[in-house]
């Protein structure tokens, strides 16, 4: 069957007759026409596929960035606790290397905070039968105690830390006292010693009293209870009958049989 496109042999005509060429220019025109008309209709409609996948797009760029956002904090959560982590680890590597670079500490005790060559940051320290004076470094001074153990910078002379252990000093015996000063003999040393001594400590003591003293300086730490066997005499004799006590019927039985008995009956 024979193909015909009336608007092709319309065209051909047109070509080869001038006259009808100017007749055929309506029939160009409308086909023209219903082109453009069909272009625009395609246009519009591929405006509005093109429109609405923009707000899809849109859409999926927003979740996206919001996704990628979360992971952002996220990581940057996680990177900072590790650098605050790292941080800490190097600062205790610095410590420990520090200690490890330091040459070791000087252990010793107080044995004077007042006096006249010290000043108000000085005290005395013992170490063994050695007697340094020393600073107090970072520490109040009000909160050292005679015969308390301190750590001692050996380069500084510094008091670096303070120990809660408390040397308690050895027990003598006061033999005298003169002129405000105590003559103690310490058990196991043949010699007498002559200290001095606070005043309101020196009222309290009497010969053959025991005190607490700290070598090598023997500063009187405390005044020990007298435990000597003082002999006790009466006056007069008392007129107090045993029957006359109530309550001690047990422990008058006792005194009967263990002093009075024996007192009494002396072959028994």
């Amino acid at each position: 069957m024979p193909l015909s496109n009336k608007g092709w042999d319309e065209t051909a005509s047109c070509s080869t007759d001038l006259r009808r060429q100017s007749r055929c220019r309506p029939a160009l025109s409308d086909t023209r026409a219903q082109a453009r008309g069909d272009a625009r209709m395609v246009s519009d409609e591929g405006d509005g596929k093109a429109g609405k996948s923009a707000d899809e797009v849109r859409d999926e760029f927003e979740e996206k960035m919001d996704r990628l956002r979360r992971q952002y904090e996220r990581d940057l959560h996680s990177f900072r606790y590790e650098i605050e982590e790292r941080e800490y680890r190097l600062k205790a590597y610095e410590d420990k290397f520090n200690k490890i670079k330091q040459p070791p500490l000087l252990y010793a005790y107080v044995v004077r905070k007042e006096g006249p060559d010290l000043d108000g940051n000085q005290v005395v320290v013992a170490r063994a039968t050695e007697l340094l004076k020393v600073s107090t470094g970072l520490m109040d001074k009000s909160q050292l105690g005679v015969g308390q153990y301190v750590w001692v910078h050996p380069q500084t002379y510094a008091i670096v830390e303070g120990s809660a252990v408390r040397n308690e000093g050895v027990i003598a015996k006061v033999a005298d006292m003169m002129d405000g000063k105590l003559v103690i003999s310490i058990e196991g040393d043949m010699e007498k010693r002559l200290i001095n001594t606070d005043k309101t400590v020196y009222k309290k003591l009497k010969p053959g009293f025991q005190i607490s003293v700290l070598p090598p300086t023997m500063e009187v730490l405390e005044v020990l209870p007298n435990l000597e066997v003082k002999s006790l005499l009466l006056g007069e004799k008392p007129n107090v009958k045993y029957v006359q006590i109530g309550g001690l019927m047990e422990a008058i039985e006792r005194i009967k049989d263990v002093v009075v008995l024996p007192y009494q009956e002396a072959k028994l």
